[in-house]
């Protein structure tokens, strides 16, 4: 017993909970990183904060509040009286009761969705750049200033060579 009563921990307990508490840090600045935007304020940025005012845009502001909800918390707010939710709290409630393993799943589907959102604006583009739009893209660029000079035109040897390359490395490009 130490002197003010209170059973001593052991060391390993100690390391345990530090360690627990160093995931639980991690962990939710990794589900709510909106609450540590704070940190990389300029000056004007903490001054529009301090009147209420978000230094985000619109649509991260709207993303952010989705997973925020998803997760069962209100909307995030800025300001000297905004009151929001306290998640940090239920992350370390959620590591108490051994549940790290749904934290880190959260975090994964995130992790996937954002990958696979990335990978439909990837595919939109491919299929936005059509063989003929990059031939006609191609043909802007061979009559522009870079490639036309000095009275050379589209059937100098040089141009039709550049073309051709163009072309073929975009037909082998791998899909």
């Amino acid at each position: 017993m130490e002197k003010n009563g209170k059973p001593s921990s052991s060391g390993s307990q100690k390391g345990e909970d530090e360690a627990r508490q160093q995931r639980g840090r991690e962990l939710h600045a990794a589900l709510f990183p909106e609450e540590y935007d704070h940190l990389y304020d300029s000056i004007s940025e903490a001054k529009d904060r301090q009147r209420g005012v978000t230094p985000m845009n619109a649509d991260h502001v709207g993303k952010t509040n989705t997973l925020r909800a998803q997760l069962g918390f209100t909307p995030f707010k800025v300001g000297p009286d905004a009151n929001n939710d306290d998640t940090c709290a239920w992350v370390k409630e959620k590591l108490r009761q051994g549940e790290e393993a749904e934290l880190r799943e959260i975090l994964a589907s995130r992790a996937r969705k954002a990958l696979e959102a990335e990978d439909r604006k990837e595919q939109a583009r491919l299929q936005f750049q059509t063989p003929s739009w990059l031939d006609q893209r191609i043909d802007d660029m061979l009559v522009g200033e870079e490639f036309i000079y000095d009275r050379t035109d589209r059937s100098d040897p040089q141009v039709i060579a550049f073309r051709i390359l163009c072309i073929g490395r975009l037909q082998i490009r791998p899909r």
